[in-house]
Parts: C-alpha cells; structure tokens; sequence
C-alpha cells in the first residue's frame, strides 16, 4: 500500500491518507484533502512548509509557479503555529476558486 504513495497517477481525495501512508510532497492532494491535511497538522503541532498547487491532469499535475505559498516560520522566528496554518488553508482555498485543482504540501 506504501508504494502507491509514489505513483504519478493518484490525486488523493483524503487528507487522512497523507498521515497514514507518511505522507510527503511527492503526494498530490484534492483541496479538500489539502485543507484537511493542514487541518490535522495543526492538531498535531506541525507547520506547514510550502503548498505548490498546480493541475490535475488525470492522471499527473501540472505544477504553476504563480501558487507556491511559503511559511511564516521562513519569515519568522516567532510565527505562530494555528496562524501559519490557517493561511495556508487561506491560500488553498482562494487557489481552488481560480481553478486550481491540484496540491503538494511540505510540513516542515
């Protein structure tokens, strides 16, 4: 089951399944997955690192630069933890209205 996590052809669809397959950024999430994903993470006390959203082209994604979002803990030292990762939704969520339909998350 571990080794489906590499394949270029599945857009997982719940974000439970990164946590449970170790997931990382080779894994391409829906937006709701996504947003699950940084949902859970903050339950767990993770940053998230960056979101690269892209396309899903059904199967493989389509990266585009204009969506890369970075963490706040980048920028600094004191940022707040729930705060980094309700952006993070934010980005996700103003990405999916312009049509991206793809993510890769990084916890850091």
């Amino acid at each position: 089951m571990i080794e489906a996590l590499f394949r270029q052809d599945i857009l997982f669809e719940d974000g439970a399944k990164f946590f449970e397959l170790d997931g990382d950024a080779r894994m391409k999430l829906s937006p709701k997955a996504a947003t699950e994903v940084c949902e859970e993470a903050t339950r767990r006390g993770i940053f998230i690192g960056a979101i690269e959203g892209g396309h899903w082209l059904n199967p493989g994604f389509k990266p585009d630069m204009n969506t890369n979002w970075d963490s706040l803990k980048y920028y600094q030292a004191d940022a707040d933890l729930k705060t980094n990762n309700d952006r993070a939704i934010e980005n996700i969520n103003d990405d999916a209205k312009e049509g991206y339909t793809a993510f890769i998350i990084t916890l850091i």
